[in-house]
């Protein structure tokens, strides 16, 4: 496992132009009360740098990148999504985006371990939400605020689900991409607790705060996604069936074993083998390499 030394100065760096443009977010401040394209500009800035992150990391349409690219689709969602909260009449519109995103992200996170006790917690916590903002909302927000705090504290569930800290089954960028999970759903708690049920003090800069905080949880997440997943293929294939062709190995060992205790009859070790040869139908329809260096004559292994 990498040292937190070693990390950091792998991907320090990277991370970069995601501070400076979060720097720059809060240099400027444009309030949420005044909508503009430079608006727009200074608020996406951060997620699209971390898009970079992501791509820096890999990306094909291989397999062992399935994880990276359902994080990145899930940051573009976000994009969009951020920019459309930017104007107050197209925030349904901005909602069916993160809602797009945070699918991306249920689905990448995957449903193993299931954890039922974290998911029980996830969903009180949602109905009590729910409970306390629909009678604030009206109209398309009212169907549309209990369907997306369902979507995002699935996300949660499954985010938190990653770490096993009991079974010592955790990593760091897992840690990441737990503390990503919660601190999102934070940052939406805030605009939901702000806009419908009461005003909150300094509200925008708490919401971006954590929100830019939970997009790099979950970025981090990525970076040994693919090691990860070539070590779940490697164990999966080490704990897998016999291939025919090792049990065509493991059969001829036998062979070999069961005629080199008769081969004692014979002074020629090697004449016991070759006997072997010549009757098992196995080694000469299709001999392998392996039983040239996996001899078992009279007990021993040459």
């Amino acid at each position: 496992m990498a040292t937190p030394k070693q990390v950091v100065k792998s991907v320090g760096p990277k991370l970069v132009p995601f501070f400076k443009t979060v720097a720059i977010y809060f240099v400027l401040f444009i309030p949420s009360d005044q909508p503009s394209f430079l608006a727009v500009v200074i608020k996406c800035l951060p997620v699209l740098s971390l898009i970079a992150f992501v791509l820096l990391h890999g990306m094909s349409l291989g397999e062992e990148y399935a994880y990276s690219r359902r994080i990145l689709l899930g940051l573009v969602m976000s994009v969009f999504g951020d920019a459309l909260l930017v104007w107050e009449d197209r925030f349904v519109h901005g909602l069916a985006m993160f809602l797009l995103a945070q699918l991306l992200y249920i689905s990448a996170f995957g449903f193993r371990p299931f954890n039922v006790y974290v998911a029980t917690v996830s969903y009180c916590l949602a109905a009590l939400g729910c409970y306390m903002l629909v009678p604030g909302t009206s109209g398309v927000v009212s169907l549309g605020l209990p369907v997306y705090t369902t979507i995002l504290m699935t996300m949660v569930w499954r985010a938190v689900s990653r770490v096993q800290f009991f079974q010592e089954l955790w990593t760091w960028t897992k840690l990441c991409s737990c503390l990503g999970g919660v601190l999102f759903a934070v940052s939406d708690a805030l605009i939901g607790f702000n806009a419908y049920y009461c005003t909150i003090p300094n509200s925008q800069a708490l919401i971006m705060v954590t929100y830019y905080a939970a997009q790099l949880g979950i970025s981090l997440s990525v970076v040994d996604s693919k090691a990860s997943y070539l070590d779940s293929l490697r164990s999966s294939t080490s704990t897998s069936t016999p291939t025919p062709a090792l049990t065509d190995s493991l059969q001829c060992c036998h062979h070999i074993t069961a005629v080199s205790l008769s081969s004692s009859l014979h002074s020629d070790t090697n004449n016991g083998f070759q006997q072997h040869e010549s009757h098992c139908h196995q080694c000469t329809r299709n001999p392998s390499p392996s039983l040239l260096t996996h001899r078992v004559v009279n007990g021993r292994q040459y």
